[in-house]
Order: structure tokens, then sequence, then C-alpha cells
């Protein structure tokens, strides 16, 4: 079984690419943010991600495949596995000759409200995404962070100003509108998270006290926006206002650009749960891609895990080299 990288991940005998950067004839898209998806020829994709790509980009011919149910490709097989990070998100589990790959994709190990929680199965070679991969990136209770939140909300309606939450459009947008929403706030959506939330009510995510922004006043009214609308003339009209970023750097320290405050809610896993998920796993060999790819790839080797960094560049992974 030879593996080859280039701007994707590719697997002789089965024939299919996983995340490809640029346009494939077919691929297998883990989930559905933009870094991950290209306009391909066709796709395979769990349930949500393939409503999820059709949403952003238009339709696309796609094979869905459902979690834990194995289909032939090529000379082996593949499963879609949750990955916990989004809706629909998926780690890929390649099969072939009595080996096994799996790729994480984008994946969080604490449990959310809005995602498939994570599942986690054995393989000879993980290739697993390491955004994260510093000692210092340990995220807090969720719980805290909430508390957190909630008191730059509070202080923001006390002041006469709205609060808006910059959040990433797709996944933590609809995360934090249901959290917000369970706990009795009222919250405006920016477009682009509400078409979101009303893909996400499709499988069953219950969402309550929400809104459409459409630049109507907001009264003790929570607004969600990604970071790129607070630029926009929508936002820019509203008198009063106080910022947050919510994104796992907040670790990082305090918020450029006149934000004033950032809380640490990340849709990634953090280092620590980078280590519980290869114990987990407990593969021959880890390669670490995205994020601190080379330091995390010395943590595992300190821990006695063979690993090391895939990079932009074809690499051929030998299974003969695991014995």
């Amino acid at each position: 079984m030879v593996v080859e990288y280039t701007n994707g991940i590719t697997v002789r005998g089965i024939d299919l690419w996983l995340d490809p950067r640029t346009r494939k004839d077919l691929a297998v898209v883990s989930h559905a943010h933009m870094d991950h998806v290209a306009r391909h020829g066709a796709i395979i994709a769990s349930p949500g991600t393939a409503r999820l790509c059709a949403h952003r980009l238009g339709e696309v011919r796609t094979q869905v495949l459902r979690f834990g149910e194995p289909a032939a490709a090529g000379r082996g097989r593949i499963t879609l596995l949750p990955a916990g990070h989004m809706l629909g998100s998926a780690q890929i589990l390649l099969e072939l000759d009595g080996r096994s790959l799996l790729y994480s994709g984008d994946f969080k190990v604490r449990p959310g409200e809005t995602a498939e929680p994570l599942e986690v199965r054995h393989a000879d070679i993980l290739v697993m995404e390491c955004t994260y991969g510093r000692p210092q990136y340990l995220f807090p209770p969720r719980d805290e962070v909430l508390e957190g939140i909630g008191r730059f909300i509070r202080r923001s309606f006390a002041a006469g100003a709205v609060p808006i939450l910059l959040v990433y459009a797709l996944g933590k947008g609809q995360e934090v509108a249901k959290l917000l929403g369970d706990r009795g706030y009222r919250v405006a959506l920016h477009r682009s998270i509400y078409e979101g939330v009303r893909v996400y009510e499709e499988f069953g995510v219950k969402f309550t006290g929400y809104e459409r922004y459409d630049g109507q006043r907001l009264d003790d009214t929570v607004l969600l926006a990604p970071p790129g609308a607070e630029r926009s003339l929508l936002l820019r009209a509203i008198p009063r206002k106080r910022r947050a970023l919510l994104t796992g750097w907040a670790l990082d320290g305090r918020p450029k650009g006149g934000i004033e405050a950032a809380f640490p809610l990340s849709d990634h896993a953090d280092f620590r749960d980078l280590l519980w998920y290869v114990e987990q796993v407990r593969p021959k060999l880890v390669y670490t891609l995205h994020g601190f790819d080379e330091e995390f790839a010395r943590q595992l080797l300190r821990r006695g895990v063979r690993a090391r960094p895939l990079r932009a560049r074809t690499q051929l992974l030998l299974f003969h080299d695991l014995t």
C-alpha cells in the first residue's frame, strides 16, 4: 500500500483523493469548510457535508456515504467516521491489503451541540491535522468560556451597546447560535450564519430564539457575524457596539484591530486532545499535517511514537517501513 501526498492525499489501489486543494475528477471531502473543498467533478461525502457543499457551491455530482458504512473503493474500501468538528465532518478510514490508514480531517474531541460526536478507530497509519499542536494551546472547560462570554454580553447590554460575537460563518456560527439560544439569549444572525442554521435544522438540530439580521434595531439581542462582515455597511451602521472574537487563538493574548475581547471557543482539538487522539488510534506511524506539524511530530517522538510531518510535495509512505 503506497500513499502519495501532493496538496491532497491519495492511495494507490484505491485511487481516491482526500481533501485535495485543487480540482479532481473525484475527491473525498471531509467537511464543508472552504479550505478543504474545491470544485471537483464529483465528491464522496457524508450526508451533512454533501448538503452543505451543495449549499455553498451549488449542485455537484455526489456519492453520499453514511457514517460507519464501508464502501468499495478500487481494490480496497473506504469508511467515513464522525469527526466532531462540525455537522457532517468526517474522518476517512481506508483499508487495503490488510493495512489501514486513518485521515483525521479537522476534528474535535470534546462533544458539541451541533456536530456528530467523534468516533475513533485503530489504524496502522494516522494522518492528522495538528492546528493547535503546541503545548501552550490548552483550552479551558467550555462552561468556563461560556461564562466569560455571558459576562461580556451582560456588560455590553448594561452599557447600551450591541454585543457582536465574531465567529466563522459555518460550523462555529451554528454552534454558538444554539449555545446562546438554549441559554435564553435572543440572537440575530448574519445572513451567512442564518442560512447555515437553516441547513442544520434539516438534519434535526434544534435552534431557538434566533432571527436573521437585516439591519433592524437590536434591543437586548446578541449579533453573530463572521469576522469579515464587521467592515460591512450593515454592521458599521450599528451606533454602539462591542465586539468579541471567538477562536482558539484567543489563548495568544488580546485581539487586535479594536476588538474588545476574545474567548477561546474552538471547533478543533487542543494539544491535550491531540495526544489523546493518537493514544486511542494506536497507529504504528503518524504523519502530521497543517498547523504546528513539525513541533507536534517532535512531541510524539519524545513520547515514543513514530511521527513525521507531511509536506506540500509528493512523499511515498511505504507500509513495509512499519515492520
